[in-house]
C-alpha cells in the first residue's frame, strides 16, 4: 500500500474559527487514514506556526500574510506560490491540497511550478461573488486574476470538490470530467452542535435573558457577500413582533462599535441586544441559548453555489432558520424537507415568517433540523471526499 504525503494549503490564519471549524475535521481524517504518511498544514500567518504536537500526525507550517489590500494581495501571489512549490518539493508531497477558490489561486501556480498533483475542497466560483455582490469591479485587476486562475484550476486540479450539486451541474456543462468531480458542502459535527439545556439556562442567564423570551441569533459578518442594512431591518422587524419579548445575539468578528452603530440607525432597542466574539467551541452553547437563527447572505446568483456552514449548525442545534438565500441545494432543501423559511428582503412577509417561526418554539426543539445536519452536512463526507481523492491519485500514476 503507497501511503501518501499530503500538503493541505488553506490562506485562512490556523487559529480564525472557520479553519478550526471547516480544516482541522479534515486534518484529524487525514492524518488517521491509513494510507496518508505526513499531513503538512501550510497557512498564511503574520505569527508563528502553531506549536509541535497540536495535533497529531500534522506538521504547521507558515507562509506570511500578504496584507489586506488587493494590491499587496496580487504582488505576493506568485512569490509565496513559489514558496508554497519549493515547500510541497521538499516535503514530498503527493499532492497539494487546497481550501476554497482563493487558496487554489496560489495553488494552482505552485502545481505548474512543482508539477505535483492538485486537489481543491470548497471549490466555488470566488470571482463571480466578488462582483456581484459589489465588492470587487469587474474590470478590475483582482477579479481579472482570480477569474483567471479559477479557469486554470478546473482545467488542472486531477480532483475537484465542489460545495454544491448546483456547482458540480454548472462545471459538467463547462464540459468538466465527472471523474473529477465530488460535491463535499460544508460539514459539521452534530454531536458538538447538539442542544444541550444546561448552556441555555447558563447563557441565558449570564445575559439576563428570561426563560420566556425569544431569542434569535445571528452568526457571522456583514457587508461583502452578506447583507447589512438589510439585515439590520429584518432583525427590527423580529423587536416588532414579538416587542420587549425579543432578543437578539450577534456572534461577530466585526468591531463591536460599528455593529452597535448599525444597530442604532436601525432603531434596535440595544437593551435587548448582545454583541460579541466567541471562539468557535464556545458557539454551540449559545445557539442553545437561541429559538431561531438568521442567516442573511445576498441573494445573488452566484451565491446559490455555496455551501454555508451556519446552516449546518443551525440545524445540528435544532434551529429554525431564517435566511434571505433564495437559490442553491440548501434553498431547495428548505422548500422541499423544512428546512426553515426563505425571505425575500425585497417583500414585505417578515411578520408571517415569524408566526410560523414562533409556532415552532411553542412546540419545542425539533428533531427534524438535526437530522437534515446528519442526513446533508454529516462528518463521514470527509471519509468520502478522502477516498475519493487518494482513489484519483491512484489512478493518476
Amino acid at each position: 500500500m503507497t501511503k501518501r504525503n499530503i500538503l493541505y494549503f488553506s490562506n485562512w490564519s490556523a487559529n480564525e474559527g472557520i479553519t478550526r471549524s471547516t480544516v482541522f475535521p479534515i486534518l484529524r481524517k487525514l492524518s488517521a487514514h491509513p494510507e496518508v504518511e505526513h499531513v503538512f498544514l501550510t497557512t498564511m500567518e503574520r505569527g508563528a506556526p502553531l506549536p509541535a504536537g497540536f495535533m497529531p500526525g500534522v506538521e504547521h507550517y507558515t507562509l506570511p500574510s500578504s496584507g489586506n489590500s488587493g494590491f499587496a494581495k496580487m504582488t505576493g501571489l506568485f512569490r509565496l506560490s513559489s514558496r508554497l512549490a519549493r515547500l510541497a518539493k521538499e516535503k514530498k508531497a503527493d499532492v497539494i491540497w487546497c481550501r476554497g477558490a482563493t487558496a487554489a489561486s496560489y495553488g494552482v501556480i505552485a502545481h505548474r511550478l512543482s508539477k505535483i498533483p492538485l486537489v481543491v475542497d470548497s471549490f466555488e466560483p470566488h470571482s463571480q461573488y466578488m462582483v456581484e455582490s459589489g465588492t470587487w469591479r469587474k474590470g478590475g485587476m483582482r477579479y481579472l486574476v482570480q477569474r483567471m486562475l479559477e479557469k486554470s484550476v478546473r482545467k488542472r486540479a486531477l480532483a475537484l470538490l465542489p460545495v454544491s450539486e448546483s456547482y458540480r451541474q454548472l462545471l459538467l456543462q463547462e464540459r468538466m470530467q465527472p471523474s473529477g468531480l465530488f460535491v463535499f458542502p460544508c460539514v459539521v459535527d452534530a454531536n458538538k452542535f447538539a442542544f444541550n439545556e444546561n448552556d441555555r439556562r447558563t447563557i441565558r442567564r449570564q445575559l439576563g435573558i428570561a426563560a420566556t423570551d425569544v431569542v434569535g441569533i445571528y452568526t457571522g459578518k456583514f457587508g461583502d457577500l452578506y447583507y447589512r442594512e438589510e439585515a439590520f431591518k429584518i432583525f427590527r422587524s423580529a423587536f416588532n413582533y414579538w416587542k420587549n419579548r425579543f432578543h437578539l445575539i450577534i456572534l461577530t468578528n466585526e468591531d463591536y462599535h460599528k455593529v452597535l452603530a448599525w444597530a442604532r440607525k436601525a432603531g434596535i432597542p440595544l437593551g435587548y441586544l448582545t454583541v460579541m466574539h466567541a471562539d468557535h467551541d464556545e458557539v454551540p452553547k449559545y445557539l442553545s441559548a437561541a429559538d431561531f437563527a438568521f442567516s442573511t447572505i445576498k441573494s445573488i446568483p452566484a451565491l446559490q453555489y455555496c455551501s454555508p456552514i451556519k446552516y449546518g449548525e443551525y440545524w445540528a442545534a435544532g434551529l429554525p432558520m431564517i435566511t434571505t438565500l433564495l437559490e442553491g441545494d440548501d434553498a431547495r432543501i428548505i422548500r422541499e424537507e423544512r428546512g426553515g423559511y426563505l425571505l425575500d428582503v425585497n417583500t414585505n412577509h417578515a411578520d408571517e415568517i415569524f408566526a410560523k417561526v414562533d409556532a415552532e418554539i411553542r412546540s419545542g426543539r425539533s428533531e427534524h433540523y438535526v437530522s437534515l445536519a446528519r442526513k446533508y452536512r454529516n462528518f463521514g463526507l470527509i471519509d468520502e471526499a478522502i477516498a475519493f481523492v487518494l482513489d484519483r491519485l491512484s489512478r493518476n500514476e
